[in-house]
């Protein structure tokens, strides 16, 4: 009777922001017999948090198996998972039986693609945050046209405009979206009159 941890397939080594992640595992049936049922173990910084129960393993298989949702705040956390009395008889080989990983939960970067404005036709309005050292920017619009790898930009959108800003921290990999409307009102259609040549004390109609 022998079965362990082979691997912790979920959540990832690398993660963006504090949630509630998956903890799965799979594990195997290293022995000759098919086991009824084998108990896991699992904790997470020390602190136990779950037992889970898998029926029926063939032997030399493999499972995966879900162990429920933890919470991971920002920081660094070890995952560790192990098997527990493999068809309710004691396990014959201990060293296979746990499997452990370090988690590094980073934040998301904090992308601001600026304040939704209204603007008359042909004015322009700068869209956008500072750069921040390291990170990379890319825009998209719709209506489609406008793209831009800076972190900041001038436009003129000759109509209403959504504007799509997404920045990634290149050292941790997180990365994060903001969106910029900018709403374009027509500008109005003017007629002073037509010119005209009058004799003087003669008077004509403009507008």
């Amino acid at each position: 009777w022998d079965a362990g941890v082979i691997k912790i397939s979920s959540p990832s080594l690398k993660l963006c922001d504090s949630a509630g992640y998956q903890v799965k595992v799979v594990i195997q049936n290293f022995g000759d017999s098919t086991l009824d049922s084998v108990m896991i173990d699992y904790e997470v910084d020390g602190n136990m948090d779950f037992t889970s129960s898998t029926p029926n393993l063939l032997t030399d298989s493999i499972s995966e198996v879900s162990l429920g949702t933890y919470g991971l705040s920002i920081g660094s956390h070890t995952i560790k998972a192990w098997t527990v009395n493999p068809g309710n008889n004691s396990d014959e080989d201990n060293s296979n039986d746990t499997f452990e990983i370090t988690v590094v939960v980073s934040k998301p970067p904090v992308t601001d693609a600026g304040s939704d404005a209204t603007v008359c036709e042909g004015t322009s309005v700068s869209i956008g945050m500072k750069e921040v050292s390291g990170n990379t920017y890319l825009w998209s619009s719709d209506p489609s046209g406008f793209s831009s790898t800076d972190a900041s930009e001038k436009v003129t959108p000759k109509e209403t405009t959504t504007y799509y800003l997404t920045e990634k921290d290149t050292t941790t990999g997180c990365s994060n979206n903001d969106t910029v409307i900018i709403t374009v009102n027509p500008l109005p259609s003017t007629n002073a009159g037509s010119d005209d040549t009058v004799c003087n004390g003669t008077s004509t109609a403009i507008g």
